[in-house]
């Protein structure tokens, strides 16, 4: 399967600056970068595909190649749809020897989980349109995602609020901030006893 550029695929003649990043996920580049109209992303036409199935994240992630994608480490998929808190998680997971996936909503984030399904995910609490919560009962009522464990992280501190993440089916739930050490050994014990 080919996959090219989401402006190939677009009637979009706004001004884009991350064309030139050469990335599959440029719509997604400049919405976290906040380098495009929220609405000029969201209509996004090759966005759209992925949304309804017309692309395969397994076929993408195959067709790669190389270290970065191939299942040689375990993958952990981290969704934050604070693009600051998402690359400093992304850093914490890569610098652990992890390959990761990123993904800046709820919706997008269950989408990549159950097309690639990872060994771990670590997701926001408080996200727009499908939040971490509705995430974590949506990935565990899916046969193909409910095993896989998952850590919430969230400013969200009151024991109603953990209740509410713990039944929700969070293996783990953080509260920011954390110490990046924390995480990390809750990362290691989910990954080891999958």
């Amino acid at each position: 399967m080919k996959f090219e550029f989401c402006w190939e695929h677009r009637d979009c003649d706004r001004p884009c600056p991350v064309k030139e990043s050469q990335s599959i996920f440029c719509w997604r580049i400049a919405r976290t970068e906040k380098l495009c109209h929220p609405d000029t992303c969201a209509a996004c036409s090759y966005r759209q595909n992925w949304f309804n199935n017309s692309y395969s994240l397994k076929d993408y992630l195959e067709t790669q190649g190389g270290e970065r994608v191939r299942r040689i480490a375990r993958r952990i998929l981290v969704v934050d749809d604070e693009p600051n808190f998402l690359y400093a998680l992304e850093e914490t997971v890569l610098a652990e020897g992890y390959n990761c996936l990123t993904a800046i909503d709820g919706e997008e984030g269950f989408l990549f989980a159950r097309e690639a399904p990872p060994d771990l995910i670590i997701t926001d609490g408080m996200m727009p349109k499908v939040n971490g919560y509705d995430l974590c009962r949506a990935l565990k009522a899916d046969s193909r995602t409910r095993h896989i464990p998952i850590i919430v992280v969230t400013v969200r501190s009151s024991q109603k609020d953990i209740d509410e993440g713990m039944d929700a089916g969070a293996d783990v739930y953080l509260v920011k901030p954390f110490h990046s050490s924390e995480l990390e050994g809750h990362i290691k014990t989910l990954i080891s006893a999958t």
